[in-house]
């Protein structure tokens, strides 16, 4: 015979808090709210020396995820353009390799995504996302198309 289920003690987890009317943004817990994204003159002083590598790498850091003014993630976007554009095609693969961890990759995966708005930019984009995925994967696109935080 079956038991009587009519008690709820059986359940190891409340299923009831993750109702459609419980929803909750998980904006708050990734990033630091109180920099809105990359600081613009520490990006240009190092494009001025001719760090682009650390230019990127400070860039991806400070990605805006925890905004939701679309100036502040643009002006993100466009620098990660200016950025990416600087570097030569020949030390891109150099570039990635000295990214500290895999966030920094699935961020300028991300940045990539994004970045097939401006159709000026796809050719160098295409070059960047096969040399990205080549030390991503496949995992990295998985996570980027579905991270529900967007830059």
């Amino acid at each position: 015979m079956a038991k009587n289920t009519i008690s709820s003690s059986f359940r190891g987890i409340d299923v009831d808090q993750y109702g459609e009317d419980v929803y909750k943004d998980d904006e708050a817990a990734a990033g630091d709210p109180s920099s809105p994204g990359p600081d613009e003159t520490e990006i240009n002083n190092l494009l001025v020396q001719g760090k682009h590598v650390e230019a990127l790498k400070v860039a991806l850091a400070k990605a805006p995820y925890n905004t939701k003014q679309q100036a502040v993630k643009d002006r993100a976007m466009q620098s990660i353009l200016r950025i990416m554009t600087g570097i030569k095609s020949s030390d891109v693969d150099a570039a990635l390799q000295s990214m500290p961890n895999l966030d920094h990759i699935d961020t300028l995966m991300k940045y990539i995504y994004r970045g097939f708005e401006y159709p000026q930019h796809s050719l160098m984009l295409l070059n960047w996302h096969e040399k990205v995925f080549a030390i991503g994967g496949v995992g990295s696109v998985v996570r980027v198309l579905t991270d529900k935080r967007r830059l």
